[in-house]
């Protein structure tokens, strides 16, 4: 089990019904299931604290979610809610359009990559595939700039940029670390190398978004861009 003193970072997603709760919990390979009561919340709580959870989702689900949202609120833990209506209100807009259609038929192709993914790229950055690797890391905020103040000299760290797209665009490395041949190949030779697994996730992330942006660009599919590599 990871606990507090551990380096990777721990990302759930929480599937509600009206009575039950399914949770997915990344690095941990097995989901589990509490009960959407009470005592269900406080053994959700409970093991989110002691996985350390960094992030965690739940899907707003006709208010069957608002008591576990708040338990998990009330013990400080970081709880984020989808509002299912703003990604049903977006997906009509992108198959309104038969360019933003393209573009979310090329993005669900790389593996990792789901849907509402592609609507956030879509809907908040634009800009993909008009710009070098370089600007579009920078503009998702996934540069890497050296850091020479403080404790922190030598060190190079990322900042600012649109944090929406890289929260997601996280989410979809760590699925992709694990199910995506390129970018798990990527995140093992880094990891071999000595990279602490949040430094090589982001260094994913980064290439992720490289091979999106270069596909955006030549309108390419992930086949076909890995064919042509």
């Amino acid at each position: 089990m990871t606990t507090r003193g551990t380096q990777e970072p721990v990302s759930v997603g929480i599937d509600v019904s009206k009575k039950f709760l399914d949770i997915d919990c990344y690095p941990h390979p097995q989901p589990w299931r509490v009960p959407n009561s009470p005592e269900g919340h406080q053994q959700l709580v409970e093991k989110l604290r002691a996985l350390a959870a960094q992030k965690i989702v739940l899907e707003g689900t006709g208010g069957y979610e608002f008591d576990v949202f708040l338990a998990l609120t009330i013990a400080k833990l970081p709880v984020f809610r989808v509002n299912p209506r703003q990604v049903r209100e977006l997906r009509q807009l992108i198959h309104a359009s038969p360019e933003w259609q393209q573009r979310e038929a090329i993005l669900i192709t790389v593996p990792g990559v789901g849907d509402k993914t592609a609507y956030v790229l879509i809907a908040e950055l634009p800009e993909l595939g008009s710009l070098s690797r370089r600007k579009i890391a920078a503009l998702v905020g996934v540069a890497s700039f050296s850091n020479d103040s403080g404790l922190f000299k030598g060190q190079r760290t990322i900042r600012g940029g649109r944090g929406s797209v890289r929260r997601m665009l996280y989410m979809a490395t760590l699925v992709a670390s694990r199910h995506n041949p390129v970018i798990k190949a990527h995140y093992q030779t880094l990891l071999a190398e000595g990279k602490k697994k949040n430094v090589a996730l982001i260094a994913c992330l980064r290439k992720l978004l490289t091979i999106l942006n270069a596909m955006i660009r030549k309108q390419q599919t992930w086949k076909t861009a890995t064919e042509a590599a």
